[in-house]
Formats: C-alpha cells, sequence, structure tokens
C-alpha cells in the first residue's frame, strides 16, 4: 500500500483500490475489513479450539489491507480473477509476468508470479495428495492454473483459475483450525467441472 501511495502521491491507498479495482470491476460486494463498521451479511467467523467450536477472537485487519485485509463473497472474488484474463481491464504484458513463475537472484525459480501462485507443483508434491489419485489427475489435466490463498482468524478461503478457459473457483469457510472440509480440494474438483465442458 505504501508503494502503491508512493507511486500515486494524489490518493491514498483506499482510494486508489476503490477507483481502481472495485468500481471497475464492479465488485459491490467486496469491503475494506473495518472492525467496526456493519457489512451487510458479514459471516460470523469461528474457530476449533481443542476440538470445539467457539466465536473467534476479534481482530483488527486494517494494518493489512493491502495484504488481506479484504473481506468479499466468492463470486467476486471469482469476478477479480476472470477480470485478468479477460483483456480489457490488465495489459497482457502485466498479466504475463503476474502469472510467470519468479526467479529469484541466485537463478531459482519460485512457483509464484505476482500475487499469484502459478501450476499445481507444490501441491503435488504434498504428502497430503502425494497419492491422491483424483486431485493428481485434476492438477495434471490444468496445467495452465493460478491459484491464491489465504486465511485468518475464522476464516480460510482458496480461488483457483484455469488461464486457458478463463473459469475460477472460490471456496471460502469461516472457521480455522479445522480440517472436515478441504477448500483446495473442493475448488480443483469443482472448477474441473468447467474445464471438462471445453
Amino acid at each position: 500500500s505504501a508503494a502503491m501511495e508512493g507511486a500515486d502521491p494524489k490518493r491514498n491507498f483506499r482510494q486508489i483500490i476503490e477507483q481502481e479495482v472495485f468500481a471497475p470491476l464492479k465488485l459491490n460486494d467486496t469491503y475494506f475489513d473495518e472492525q467496526f463498521t456493519l457489512i451487510p451479511h458479514r459471516a460470523r467467523p469461528y474457530s476449533v479450539d481443542q476440538g470445539r467450536l467457539i466465536n473467534s477472537p476479534q481482530t483488527d485487519h486494517s494494518y493489512k489491507w493491502a495484504g488481506g485485509g479484504f473481506i468479499a463473497t466468492p463470486s467476486d472474488i471469482v469476478k477479480f480473477a476472470v477480470a485478468h484474463t479477460q483483456g480489457n481491464y490488465l495489459k497482457a504484458s502485466t498479466v504475463d509476468e503476474m502469472f510467470t513463475p519468479a526467479t529469484l537472484n541466485n537463478d531459482e525459480q519460485v512457483d509464484f508470479g505476482i500475487g499469484w501462485m502459478t501450476g499445481f507443483k507444490n501441491y503435488q508434491q504434498r504428502e497430503k495428495y502425494q497419492h491422491n489419485t483424483e486431485l493428481q489427475a485434476l492438477m495434471a489435466d490444468m496445467p495452465n492454473a493460478v491459484m491464491h490463498s489465504g486465511g485468518s482468524m475464522g476464516g480460510i478461503t482458496m480461488t483457483i483459475m484455469c488461464v486457458d478457459h478463463q473459469r475460477a473457483v472460490t471456496v471460502v469457510k469461516n472457521v480455522n483450525g479445522d480440517n472436515s472440509a478441504d477448500v483446495f480440494a473442493l475448488a480443483l474438483q469443482t472448477l474441473s467441472y468447467y474445464h471438462q465442458d471445453h
């Protein structure tokens, strides 16, 4: 946010986001997560602590708006993701850079572009998914996927987008500390239905 304000000294971070992201993409259900603002239909956050479901402690995300301080509906997140591939919001060269794995100073390539994890290599190698033949096949079938996940007190989210087909799925869970639902697997399985249509 400081870098953005430095590049545009006439507007603060909030103004930049509202005018350059929320308004043009019509993200009408996306908000700055302010602790005391009444936001319509805001889901209550929960946590699992020692096997018990409890109300999550109150947290203030205003210190990190640029790094995970928004709240949104899954449909708004999908709208934001797909806008990357539509050609009328961001320049193609910008999108290419965002979706290209970065190279570190020591020439090591990482699985992240700008704001997006690129491909499924990280997930394919995770012990949790190594022997899951269904998910391994789905990941192999979508080599040009990008994703972004997030988690905080009282929630977890996963967005996966197939760049080839310009489709995205977001799964959100308003509970942290609970493994009864795998948001990555749910998003991947749902996205695969769109993928099979083509």
